[in-house]
């Protein structure tokens, strides 16, 4: 039967390309940025504090970070996911360093896919949002 030879190629093809398909979400799954030295994180926390600076909350954006690293993870209930607890130190725009302690908030109900980013810059929490020294994202 001519049609079923031309078929299950195409069958085969088809599988091929939703294989491959699975496997390019596969790879960009390991790019989420769900560590905490990854470039889009640290971004964000960057973009995040210019808009504090933006509405008068703070008065200093962050230039750049370094020894970054990871304090661990816990797991979250509900829903579930977990949480990465960061830390590094902040270059601020006043050319002082302070340490910042950040959390990745990763829901498993997306995959993890946008983790919500909250962080404390050492001296900056003046409301003390992050309990006293930042003690909330420690």
């Amino acid at each position: 039967m001519p049609g079923l030879r031309l078929c299950f190629p195409t069958v085969l093809a088809l599988t091929g390309l939703v294989s491959a398909g699975l496997a390019l979400a596969a790879s960009a799954r390991a790019d989420v940025p769900n560590r905490c030295d990854a470039p889009a994180i640290l971004t964000e926390i960057a973009r995040l504090q210019d808009s504090l600076v933006m509405n008068r909350e703070q008065t200093v954006r962050i230039t750049g970070f370094t020894a970054i690293e990871s304090r661990g993870t816990a797991p979250r209930a509900t829903p579930p996911g977990a949480r990465r607890f960061c830390a590094a130190q902040a270059r601020l725009g006043d050319n002082s360093t302070r340490p910042i302690w950040y959390v990745l908030d990763e829901d498993a109900a997306d995959g993890g896919a946008r983790p919500r980013i909250d962080f404390c810059i050492a001296g900056l929490d003046p409301d003390r949002r992050h309990g006293a020294d930042c003690e909330a994202v420690k």
